[in-house]
C-alpha cells in the first residue's frame, strides 16, 4: 500500500502519495497520455518522495462507484448503471478512463478509485470523476511479472465487454487518436 496525506499548502489540499522512481513515472506518464487523448484525469506534480495531486473535490462531494452501481469490475454492469442515471456522457467518461486503464494496463482499478461528483447543495449528479490513482500502470509494482499487454487480464476483459457492446464501442470511437511525429 502506498503512504499517503493530505497537506494544505498554497491555500489547496494536496494528496501526497510516497511512491517509487517507477510509480512516479507511471502517475506522470499516464496523466500526460490521458490528457493527450482528451481524457480527464487529476493532474500529479513530483513531490519530496513521490507525487502530489490537488483535492478535485473541493466544492462537491465525491461518491465512489461503489455506492452507485452494483460491480465497478463488470464493465457492461458499471456502464448501464451509470447509464440509468440519466446522464450518457457520465457512461461516455467511463468508457474512456477504461479504455486508458487498458492501454496503461492497469490492474489496480478498484471501486474506489472511481466515482461521481455531486453538488453539496442539492445532491444531483454534476459528472464523473476524473481519474485518478495511476502508479500501479505499466506494471510499476510488479515488473517481475513480465506481463505483455497482449495477455494481460484487464485488456482482455475491455476487449470482451467492448466486442459485446456496441453502445460502448460508439463511444470509444470519439477518443482522439495521438498522431505521432516523425
Amino acid at each position: 500500500m502506498t503512504e499517503k496525506c493530505w497537506i494544505f499548502e498554497d491555500n489547496y489540499w494536496y494528496l501526497h502519495k510516497k511512491e517509487t522512481p517507477e510509480q512516479v513515472f507511471s502517475d506522470l506518464f499516464t496523466v500526460a497520455l490521458a490528457e493527450e487523448l482528451n481524457i480527464r484525469t487529476i493532474r500529479y506534480y513530483i513531490a519530496d518522495g513521490g507525487v502530489k495531486c490537488r483535492n478535485f473535490a473541493t466544492k462537491c462531494n465525491f461518491d465512489s462507484l461503489a455506492a452507485v452501481v452494483d460491480d465497478i469490475n463488470d464493465f457492461n454492469g458499471a456502464f448501464e448503471g451509470l447509464k440509468a442515471l440519466g446522464d450518457k456522457n457520465l457512461a461516455k467518461d467511463y468508457i474512456k478512463i477504461r479504455f486508458l486503464d487498458a492501454v496503461v494496463c492497469n490492474a489496480d482499478r478498484t471501486i474506489n478509485d472511481m466515482g461521481i461528483l455531486r453538488s453539496r447543495k442539492n445532491g444531483e449528479i454534476i459528472c464523473l470523476a476524473p481519474g485518478f490513482d495511476y502508479n500501479n500502470t505499466l506494471f510499476a509494482s510488479c515488473p517481475e511479472l513480465n506481463i505483455q499487454p497482449e495477455n494481460d487480464p484487464i485488456v482482455q476483459s475491455f476487449c470482451n465487454f467492448l466486442h459485446g457492446n456496441k453502445e460502448a464501442r460508439k463511444y470509444l470511437k470519439k477518443i482522439k487518436v495521438l498522431k505521432l511525429k516523425k
